[in-house]
């Protein structure tokens, strides 16, 4: 589960613990990867790996929804524990980091998938797995800059790469 606090250092309540009837079920990490992020409305998102996907809790700990993704295709989460790290633009595009097919990808506040942000190609560059077998991904963490750039922290490069968004088309008046 995830612990809120005050800035104080006290602890305020328990978000994600289990509770049958709340409709909570309660967490499955089978890895380090638990990672959290706020929407540009301030909603608390939470990554649940062992069900591939997300859940979003208000602050006093009520599930309003889940959106889990098990699969192989380009909009799901493969494998074990993913999304590893997730992050939002200020349009509301959740920015999600998946390792073992090492990518980003965005999807829109529907769910919907909108793409590719970092292919594998461009974060395994300079990485090969087999030098760090204990690591099924280069990807350290991930965040959306003020500009909705998503800076992604490379951790065998000890770099941060950086991917811009695509300019929005011009309307042809």
């Amino acid at each position: 589960c995830a612990y809120h606090y005050d800035r104080d250092g006290k602890l305020l309540n328990t978000i994600g613990k289990q509770d049958v009837e709340k409709d909570i079920p309660g967490f499955s990490v089978p890895s380090h990867y638990f990672d959290v992020a706020l929407d540009p409305m301030d909603s608390l998102w939470i990554v649940h790996p062992g069900k591939l996907g997300v859940e979003n809790y208000r602050y006093d700990g009520t599930l309003l929804s889940a959106w889990y993704q098990p699969g192989f295709k380009p909009d799901q989460f493969p494998g074990c524990c993913n999304p590893t790290h997730i992050a939002f633009t200020s349009k509301s595009i959740m920015i999600a980091a998946q390792k073992g097919i090492n990518c980003v990808k965005a999807f829109a506040a529907d769910h919907s998938f909108i793409g590719v942000a970092a292919p594998p190609e461009l974060l395994e560059a300079g990485w090969k797995p087999a030098d760090f077998p204990d690591d099924m991904t280069p990807i350290r963490d991930l965040l959306v800059d003020a500009n909705d750039r998503i800076l992604v922290l490379h951790g065998p490069l000890n770099k941060i790469l950086i991917f811009e968004p695509k300019p929005e088309p011009v309307e042809k008046q």
